[in-house]
């Protein structure tokens, strides 16, 4: 589960190219979101919708690189830190390959530079697919517009109620 949901996260830094509301640079996403909405077709994810928690990323950038740390509970041992580097590419993307052998397709659906972050990620793992639909944003809390216009994108992209997660507490407070 945290693979997908740091899948997720790297989404946050594509090239945004549908509805935005401006002119989007990748180093206008850095600092701190919240990944207070998201919809997924993963069966494993759908496994513990009950137990999801909001997640906290931090981004920082350069012109050709990103960084993402995330925080995860864990199982044991309290939350865990997890930090990705990305390259980007020629076409305006970024790329990651973990080393478990995922891969992922990630662009920005919706933005505003500055709130709020609808992001759409395909991903691939062990020859499994998986479409995955977030919505972050710089506040723990989500107007009732932004909730609207995620619900609306999540019902045009196939998923259904049951593949819409809706956390309220926030994993792993920061502490950094």
């Amino acid at each position: 589960m945290k693979l997908w949901l740091v899948g997720l996260g790297l989404a946050l830094l594509c090239t945004v190219n549908a509805e935005s509301e401006c002119s989007l640079d990748h180093t206008q996403l850095d600092g701190t979101w919240f990944m207070n909405l998201f919809a997924t077709d993963c069966e494993h994810m759908l496994k513990h919708k009950g137990s999801v928690k909001m997640l906290v990323s931090h981004i920082s950038s350069t012109n050709d690189k990103v960084k993402i740390s995330t925080k995860f509970p864990g199982k044991k041992n309290g939350c865990k830190k997890i930090e990705l580097e990305l390259q980007k590419l020629d076409d305006g993307t970024f790329y990651h390959s973990s080393e478990w052998g995922t891969t992922k397709k990630m662009e920005v659906m919706a933005t505003d530079c500055e709130t709020y972050v609808l992001i759409r990620a395909t991903m691939e793992h062990r020859g499994k697919i998986s479409n995955h639909l977030g919505l972050y944003t710089k506040e723990p809390e989500v107007t009732p517009e932004l909730k609207e216009k995620f619900l609306e994108s999540a019902n045009n992209s196939g998923f259904t109620d049951e593949q819409i997660f809706t956390p309220h507490e926030v994993a792993c407070p920061d502490e950094e």
